[in-house]
């Protein structure tokens, strides 16, 4: 009721005029696609998308093999590794500041060693900040994925491959990685749909408009809404969810392709 239906008449405004009255066919998407600022947008959405995750994915995965292979107590591990997650946004883009603002600690440090400071917020480098961002913010939640999904794992075969004198890598390439493929669809689905939510970052961070590098689909949509062009609105909407399914479609493709090679 909350999320179907306002998208059905999300698609019916994106072939309509601003006031969604008349039929006015695919132009809203020509004027859309023919956009700078939404090319833009979307190139960057993209870039931070394909630079992000896999990184993200790496990361937590090396976490994940060794808090399963070396920590005791995992259970305190987790938690502590989770707390990323609970802290408030303007409280994370806080810390942020005070770390990569003109006068900030890194600033500072730059500044002790004899260095020129760097404009972090205005130049391309806040593209790398908002990545690490990301990354900190979410890799407690792709720890414990990970884990759950390394757990569901029997001991046998660990105990097995160790027998027949396999070391961390083919463990990792014959075993884990081919056993955990469906939970790797998963969490990079959650990913890259939570990757839609750092605008609450960039915006608290630089801004209604931001460093071009940074410039979102988020962005985009807001400056729209704020200008009441509803028709534009709606049709990159469509584009981003038709992207978005597509995506979705293909890794599922190659989810069941890789099931039935096993």
């Amino acid at each position: 009721m909350f999320s179907i239906l306002p998208f059905f008449d999300v698609v019916r405004r994106a072939f309509s005029n601003t006031s969604g009255t008349t039929f006015v066919g695919f132009r809203n998407f020509a004027t859309v696609l023919q956009n700078e600022a939404f090319l833009l947008s979307a190139k960057n959405t993209a870039r931070f998308i394909l630079t992000s995750v896999p990184l993200l994915l790496f990361l937590s995965l090396l976490m994940a093999c060794y808090i399963n292979a070396r920590i005791v107590h995992k259970g305190i591990v987790k938690a502590v590794i989770l707390f990323p997650m609970v802290i408030p946004v303007s409280t994370t883009t806080l810390f942020c500041r005070l770390l990569f603002d003109d006068a900030g600690m890194m600033n500072g440090t730059i500044r002790a060693f004899g260095g020129d400071p760097i404009r972090w917020m205005d130049s391309g480098y806040v593209f790398w900040v908002l990545v690490l961002l990301y990354i900190w913010k979410n890799i407690g939640f792709c720890v414990i994925l990970w884990c759950a999904a390394m757990d569901a794992i029997p001991k046998e075969i660990y105990e097995t491959a160790k027998l027949d004198g396999a070391g961390f890598f083919t463990r990792m390439g014959r075993i884990i990685l081919p056993i955990l493929s469906a939970s790797a669809f998963i969490i990079v689905l959650l990913l890259v749909l939570n990757s839609f939510k750092v605008f609450r970052e960039s915006y608290m961070l630089t801004g209604n408009y931001p460093h071009r590098s940074i410039y979102m689909t988020q962005n985009v949509f807001n400056n729209w809404f704020q200008s009441f062009s509803v028709e534009k609105m709606a049709a990159g909407a469509v584009i981003v969810a038709l992207v978005l399914a597509a995506f979705v479609m293909m890794l599922q493709k190659r989810l069941m392709m890789r099931l039935d090679e096993r």
